[in-house]
């Protein structure tokens, strides 16, 4: 579900998507009130790509499918403009460290 149906999202948050391998990610902005940038990451940490997504409201009827522009494992998803203003982009290496 994502983010889907939430009014706000804290500047400090955001939601990871884990995969099992690296490929080619497609997201969708069904019933998400907010917008967001998506931020791609490969199983080596790279961020592979970054990019804007509008929520549903600004784009329907037609809902754009934002795909990575590379193969990735995790994308992560934060309001929109928080990767320019922590320079995440694309070729900075990411520390990912896991919760157990």
């Amino acid at each position: 579900m994502g983010l889907m149906g939430r009014e706000s999202l804290g500047r400090d948050r955001g939601m990871m998507f884990v995969y099992a391998e690296d490929q080619i990610l497609s997201f969708w902005m069904k019933g998400t009130l907010i917008p967001l940038d998506i931020i791609f990451i490969n199983g080596a940490s790279v961020v592979v790509d970054v990019q804007t997504m509008r929520p549903e409201g600004e784009t329907a009827p037609n809902l754009p499918i934002t795909r990575s522009a590379a193969p990735a494992r995790y994308a992560v998803e934060v309001n929109e403009g928080v990767a320019a203003e922590c320079g995440i982009e694309p070729g900075v290496v990411a520390e990912i460290r896991r919760l157990t």
